[in-house]
């Protein structure tokens, strides 16, 4: 039975690692050769490189590495995998790297575990994260590694991996099939290899554009779990948008029954309260919040109860984007005016002197005088209204 494609064209040293150059430097490559690994959390979209740059560094730092998954792997195998970490580097002088990928996926209080076993060196971290990491990883945890953001392929790049894929899988395409396919797959590698992967599979060497086309929407082929992720996402807050309750349930018991990661799911639902109902219902945002809080308290699968009722609350809810709309208006000021100065009325007189000068001359305390009114933007922008 033949390897996956990613694993057959994988590069076997940095010099075969396509595009990332700006983190490929010498110096990167001359310490991680000479076994310097330094502890990392490697960020990026799917199909990124985020696990073939984990592997590479593994080879060419001679060290040994323990590849897990954040979604699968809890307290009780960390410590193990630690333990015997120890005593390998205890009499064989050798280090040993724990991969983690989808280290988002750890909750706060594995995360903490870890914490002391990285301040020790007892291994060295490698996580790979699709998420922004100063949302999912803790920043003690954070700050004890070295942050690579991996962007997407570029469309060269992609060209690249692709000839390697088809020189390995002896597929024939021409020029429309390739761009075609290049286009398809967005910078992700990986969605590109499993298309060509589908393709190997069939009697058929030669494609064109068209058979392709025919062949992806027949097969309905589900070549990427991420991406039906932020398909889900995407259907899930658009209905809740769209104040349809029944849609909007549907959609998270797809994204809960697909192993998504319930923090992922209240994060966004905290944002589109403010983003999408606002000041219609302030209420609505504290009861994102504290959904928030419920879930991570409860867990599954008890959790499920209480993101339907937040989703369905959320659904019926008035809906309102004044505030983001209001958040644009001023931003756009912001970025257009620069830095005005602060007027000197609204100034904060603290240290001896500045009242001389005019800092809080003629401001009026609004609960002694409600009745009058001052102007508060900057003459600049006087008369500007952002809350429409």
């Amino acid at each position: 039975m033949k390897k996956p494609l990613s694993m057959r064209i994988r590069p076997k040293t940095f010099d075969e690692f396509v595009g990332h150059k700006d983190v490929l430097t010498r110096d990167f490559k001359e310490k991680i050769r000479s076994g310097n690994v330094f502890h990392l959390i490697l960020w990026g979209p799917p199909g990124s490189g985020k696990t073939t740059l984990a592997l590479l560094i593994e080879k060419e730092s001679g060290l040994d590495l323990i590849r897990v998954s954040g979604a699968e792997v809890g307290i009780k195998d960390i410590r193990k995998i630690i333990e015997e970490a120890k005593k390998k580097r205890e009499f064989f002088k050798k280090e040993t790297i724990l991969f983690i990928d989808e280290i988002h996926r750890l909750n706060r209080k594995e995360q903490d575990f870890l914490l002391s076993f990285v301040e020790n060196r007892d291994i060295v971290l490698i996580g790979a994260t699709t998420e922004n990491p100063y949302f999912y990883i803790v920043p003690p945890l954070l700050s004890r590694c070295f942050l690579i953001e991996l962007s997407p392929y570029s469309e060269e790049e992609m060209k690249s991996i692709l000839e390697k894929g088809l020189k390995e899988t002896g597929i024939e395409l021409n020029g429309e099939a390739k761009d075609f396919i290049v286009e398809l797959s967005r910078g992700d590698a990986r969605f590109l290899l499993n298309i060509l992967e589908s393709l190997e599979g069939d009697i058929k060497k030669s494609f064109t554009k068209e058979e392709i086309q025919k062949f992806v929407l027949s097969k309905r082929i589900k070549f990427d779990k991420v991406e039906e992720h932020y398909n889900l996402i995407s259907a899930l807050i658009k209905s809740i948008r769209g104040s349809d309750p029944d849609a909007s349930l549907y959609y998270l018991m797809r994204l809960i029954e697909g192993g998504e990661d319930l923090n992922f799911i209240t994060r966004r639902l905290i944002i589109l309260s403010s983003e999408d109902i606002g000041l219609s219902d302030p209420f609505s945002l504290v009861l994102a919040t504290s959904g928030a809080e419920a879930v991570e308290r409860v867990g599954l699968p008890e959790a499920k109860l209480i993101l339907s009722e937040l989703v369905l609350y959320l659904s019926k809810a008035p809906k309102s984007n004044k505030v983001l709309t209001a958040m644009k208006l001023a931003l756009e000021d912001v970025k257009k005016y620069g830095n005005i100065p602060v007027p000197l009325h609204l100034r904060n007189p603290s240290v001896k002197g500045l009242k001389e000068i005019g800092w809080g001359k003629g401001y009026i305390y609004p609960h002694d005088h409600p009745e009058k009114k001052i102007e508060y933007l900057p003459k600049e922008l006087k008369g500007k209204k952002y809350l429409k």
